[in-house]
């Protein structure tokens, strides 16, 4: 007599378990159904700091419409809330280019975590100085004649 399988196992096989069956009935087809995905695979590109920093500021926006964070007074409520704010510090921050390096780890080794608007404001005083600084270097590159 062969044995018994239990059907509350997690390796239970049932008929219906086939390959190519459909378990979910939407098929998802990239950012219109990820857009939470896409705020975590932003970044800068060629953008302004400022527009940047425009585009995931609308993306959340659209995520707390969709998801709103929890609104009582709780410990747990106000854990959520300082949580989702480190991360989207944490996500503009490594959403940006290469050039900004310097400024973002002074931001993160400040004693302590400075607001995303903050962090932005020293994001934004880079972005001046080093455009400045470019303005500069072209201001004095002249020909040399020989």
């Amino acid at each position: 007599m062969a044995p018994k399988i239990d059907p509350s196992d997690p390796l239970f096989l049932g008929a219906s378990d086939v390959a190519g069956a459909a378990l979910i009935p939407i098929k998802l087809t990239g950012s219109e159904n990820y857009e939470i995905w896409e705020i975590n695979n932003l970044h800068q590109g060629t953008d302004s700091v400022s527009t940047y920093f425009t585009e995931l500021k609308n993306l959340w926006s659209e995520h707390d419409a969709v998801i709103p964070a929890p609104s009582c007074n709780c410990p747990k409520s106000k854990e959520y809330s300082e949580h989702l704010y480190q991360l989207r510090l944490i996500q503009f921050l490594s959403g940006l280019n290469d050039a900004y390096d310097q400024t973002k780890r002074q931001i993160l080794m400040k004693g302590t975590t400075p607001t995303l608007n903050q962090a932005y404001a020293m994001i934004i005083e880079d972005e001046i100085q080093q455009l400045a600084c470019a303005a500069t270097i072209s201001d004095k590159t002249e020909p040399i004649a020989m």
